[in-house]
């Protein structure tokens, strides 16, 4: 069976012979990741309506309209025992594309679930192009936000801030090195350790468009913003007549369908993967598992991360 939003807060299940189609490959799931950005947006129905990316992959270049089975996090095996992760909908079997499908070897499940968030950040972290000694913070640490947030304690460290209202994110944040801060006592403390200077990256990942009004008066001059977030129909008119004219600040709009063409045309999606994989060997997140539900059971864990998102971090379907 194969999960489909039918409407805000409404699911239902559809067969999964709904998605065979010639040349598709049989998985049959073991781990399911929700992501607690995109797919709230479709259990609020807050996504854009009839919004397609043709730079998506095979499996889900689709038109974002209910009712749809949306889902790219699953992890699974074929039926000659490779063991995959599948950017495919939520389901307990599924038919997917073979440009759909990652080998990952004896990577744990609960780690390799989080393969496509981690291709996510390593994104995000190359969207920036920072350089040792930059001063970079990210605001929000979802899922996204933390993988980024110990990439930069990787390569930047001693140089990076983590900005989020939940005690327990930033807790988790502190693990891994990250200075932690509150949207309330941030500027502040920016300001002082950087000796009035500012951030010379920011990223935005709150999913919220308001925190930019928070961000730009913490930048350094000529900063970059990256944006991380997908707002879906989200609005909020940011102050564009101030820090950000006076400094000339710049946007930069991060999505991660396609790489980076700056990176020269030896980097290609393979390339990202196989690093992102080799960074989870090395961090092994699935520690972050806070919470287990029943495919079933998907509405419930969908109201929880809608609720109580203090409550619970990464979220996973048993299929």
């Amino acid at each position: 069976m194969i999960l489909r939003f039918v409407g805000p807060r409404s699911l239902d299940f559809v067969p999964s012979e709904t998605f065979l189609a010639r040349g598709r490959l049989r998985v049959q799931a073991e781990l399911i990741g929700i992501s607690s950005g995109t797919e709230l947006l479709l259990w609020r129905g807050e996504y854009p309506q009839n919004y397609s990316n043709p730079n998506e992959l095979e499996g889900l270049r689709q038109l974002l309209n209910y009712p749809i089975a949306y889902g790219y996090m699953a992890v699974g095996r074929l039926e000659d025992g490779t063991r995959v992760f599948a950017y495919a909908p939520h389901g307990d079997e599924l038919w997917v594309d073979a440009s759909s499908l990652v080998p990952i070897g004896n990577l744990p499940a609960e780690d390799a679930v989080f393969l496509a968030n981690m291709e996510t950040a390593l994104h995000l972290y190359q969207s920036a192009r920072p350089f040792p000694g930059q001063r970079l913070a990210v605001w929000g640490l979802g899922v996204v936000g933390l993988l980024l947030g110990w990439l930069l304690t990787r390569f930047n460290p001693g140089t990076s801030w983590a900005v989020e209202p939940l005690p327990s994110r930033r807790s988790r944040a502190e693990e891994l090195g990250l200075r932690s801060l509150t949207p309330e006592n941030a500027s502040e403390i920016i300001h002082e350790q950087t000796e009035g200077q500012g951030l010379e990256v920011a990223f935005e990942l709150s999913g919220r468009p308001d925190a930019l009004d928070s961000i730009f008066p913490v930048m350094a001059e000529e900063g970059r913003i990256v944006l991380g977030s997908w707002y879906g129909r989200r609005r909020h008119a940011i102050d564009l007549g101030s820090d950000f004219h006076r400094k000339r600040l710049s946007f930069h709009a991060s999505q991660v369908s396609v790489p980076l063409k700056e990176l020269g045309p030896t980097w290609n999606v393979r390339r990202r993967r196989l690093l992102a994989l080799d960074l989870l060997q090395q961090l092994r997140p699935g520690r972050w598992i806070t919470h287990r539900f029943a495919l079933r059971e998907a509405a419930a864990a969908y109201e929880l991360l809608e609720n109580h998102p203090e409550q619970c971090f990464q979220v996973v379907l048993m299929p």
